[in-house]
């Protein structure tokens, strides 16, 4: 009766149906899938506006949200035509508004409400052909999250590489934002690499006939990532540590404003 839409994919994502059983559990997005294809009278006819009248956040909020942080990246944009300073509190601001902007589009149907009680299905003899999932409640698309994790790196990283040449009260703090600016960036490749190394791993693993020093060479890699990951987190922490130790070191063309936004009533 009801067409399947954005917003269904999402609640289904978020644990919107449930198998109808003695121990009762989410249904993955491969499952949803499964029964699509498979049983789609099972799946329980819900309308799109039912889903979207049980949120919390609606589409006024959102819209609110987005002109703020399209306000503060204009600020920054006739800033930089200004040749206005624009302190790293400021760019890191911004690389976190074009990745809010980013997700919004993105989510913009996506339901806000926990869902305390999904629909349940009832599938009886149904589930003899039912797909394995290794116990995962959650399907992902790799290709997605890595592409995702490949734009937020050059977005994110790419932003705070701008201020590669910015003033800094030391020589060592300019140069750990530079490692950092620089580490972020990467993460999309180097990442891909990781989870590349790890199915590799996982293939190896299955066959007990391999070699030593083949799980050897895979190993390496493995543990190159999990440092990778850490310093990762440590680089991430630096950018916003740094971006209000640099705060009393601001030149005074930071404290000016451009003329133009002083006439039109907003929020700050």
């Amino acid at each position: 009766k009801y067409p399947w839409t954005k917003t269904h994919s999402f609640y289904a994502v978020m644990g919107g149906f449930v198998i109808d059983t003695a121990a009762i559990r989410n249904i993955a997005l491969d499952y949803i899938e499964f029964l699509l294809e498979n049983y789609p009278e099972v799946i329980p006819d819900i309308d799109e506006i039912d889903i979207l009248d049980k949120s919390k956040g609606d589409w006024f909020t959102k819209a609110i949200v987005c002109t703020q942080g399209a306000w503060f990246c204009s600020q920054c944009i006739s800033r930089l035509a200004s040749d206005l300073t624009i302190s790293l509190l400021e760019l890191n601001t911004l690389g976190h508004c074009i990745c809010m902007f980013f997700i919004y589009c993105m989510w913009w149907k996506k339901p806000k409400h926990e869902i305390q009680y999904p629909p349940s299905m009832a599938l009886q003899d149904k589930n003899r052909n039912w797909p394995s999932s290794k116990g995962s409640v959650r399907a992902t698309r790799t290709g997605w999250v890595l592409a995702g994790i490949w734009i937020a790196g050059i977005v994110y990283g790419g932003l705070h590489l701008l201020a590669w040449n910015a003033p800094f009260p030391t020589l060592a703090q300019q140069l750990l934002w530079r490692i950092s600016t620089t580490t972020l960036t990467a993460s999309g490749p180097i990442f891909t690499l990781g989870m590349g190394v790890s199915f590799i791993g996982e293939w190896l693993d299955e066959r007990m006939n391999v070699d030593e020093w083949v799980l050897f060479i895979v190993v390496i890699p493995y543990v190159l990532f999990c440092l990778y990951v850490v310093f990762y987190i440590f680089c991430r922490v630096y950018l916003v540590v740094e971006c209000f130790i640099t705060l009393p070191y601001l030149p005074p063309s930071a404290f000016k404003v451009p003329l133009w936004s002083q006439y039109f009533i907003h929020f700050s």
